[in-house]
């Protein structure tokens, strides 16, 4: 099984490097979106990335999404907009070959990292500060 940050790159990579769409789509994963179809306004969806993309920008990264047929919209006038994710298409996406680079953002590890930040406190995944 893919790890969270390993498929976000992952997904990077296929939609040539969009983050915004590749954010919403995991929203909507996290919303079990793959299973049903979820009522949620593009509003919602900015505020569950904590303002890290702009609603408006939400909107054309739905239309994004809708337009590779990863993602379905149930619309109905006067209602919160509803979708679910074709997972068929996701797994044909994922299931594409990656063009060879030397360095893929996300999973080619940097050493320079260590240099940088060696001695600097580490958070492990609970938030606790490793002592070095």
């Amino acid at each position: 099984m893919l790890a969270a940050s390993e498929f976000f790159s992952d997904l990077m990579d296929r939609l040539s490097g969009d983050y915004n769409a590749a954010s919403i789509l995991i929203v909507l994963l996290s919303q079990q979106a793959d299973q049903i179809f979820i009522a949620i306004s593009h509003r919602d969806l900015a505020a569950k990335l904590a303002g890290r993309i702009a609603h408006r920008t939400v909107l054309r990264s739905i239309k994004t999404l809708e337009n590779l047929g990863l993602i379905e919209l149930k619309e109905h006038p006067n209602t919160t907009t509803r979708y679910r994710i074709n997972v068929d298409v996701l797994r044909e996406l994922l299931a594409q070959p990656t063009v060879p680079a030397d360095v893929i953002p996300g999973i080619t590890p940097l050493p320079a990292l260590s240099r940088i930040f060696d001695g600097v406190s580490q958070l492990n995944q609970e938030g606790v500060v490793h002592e070095q």
